[in-house]
């Protein structure tokens, strides 16, 4: 038999659902009172918006000419590394005359100066590596926080459309997989009216 711990629920649960057949019967579907409470929806295309706000042109410009710097550093550095690896080569072929000579003098002072030209290409190569990585990063920061801008000023603008189309709901288009024809596409009005921002 049922213990009182599960007859209560079980009473109470009952109980829900006799209330809730009983304002079905009543009041009709609660699906209709839902949409009733509902003025209206509108879609935005979030990624035509985005793709479209003068912003965003201006951003990727500053980000590209950021990059670009950061390449020819890099590729400044790499010149060097280069320019240090052929040095190397000709202290090595000098280091070996010196000891085809047997002259130690030579030998020694060509070593200090090989083992100089190593360390300069590790530092280059280790300067390499640490630009790389932090240009990932902050690019990676600039583009987010750019995009958080652009986002933002959309949300902005958006609202306003939505108010004056008395939409309490708005959705992004690419995320909509069945919808009716009847629903409002705000989009071209939102660009419309980021334009010169």
């Amino acid at each position: 038999m049922f213990s009182k711990k599960f007859l209560l629920p079980a009473i109470f649960l009952f109980l829900a659902a006799s209330s809730y057949a009983l304002e079905l019967h009543v009041t009709g579907t609660p699906e209709k009172n839902v949409q009733s409470s509902i003025s209206g929806i509108v879609f935005i295309d979030m990624e035509k918006a985005f793709e479209n706000h003068p912003m965003t042109a201006r951003y990727r410009e500053v980000l590209q000419n950021f990059a670009k710097g950061r390449k020819e550093l890099l590729d400044k550095l790499s010149s060097d590394i280069k320019t240090n690896e052929n040095k190397l080569s000709e202290i090595a072929v000098k280091i070996n005359e010196a000891q085809n000579r047997n002259d130690q003098a030579t030998i020694e002072e060509y070593a200090k100066q090989f083992d100089g030209v190593k360390k300069t290409i590790e530092n280059l190569r280790s300067t390499v590596s640490e630009t790389s990585k932090r240009t990932k990063t902050e690019l990676a920061i600039m583009e987010e926080k750019q995009s958080l801008t652009v986002l933002k000023d959309i949300e902005l603008v958006l609202k306003e459309v939505a108010k004056r189309h008395r939409a309490d709901i708005v959705l992004d288009k690419q995320s909509i997989l069945v919808g009716s024809q009847n629903n409002e596409d705000v989009t071209d009005e939102v660009i419309t009216r980021l334009k010169g921002r």
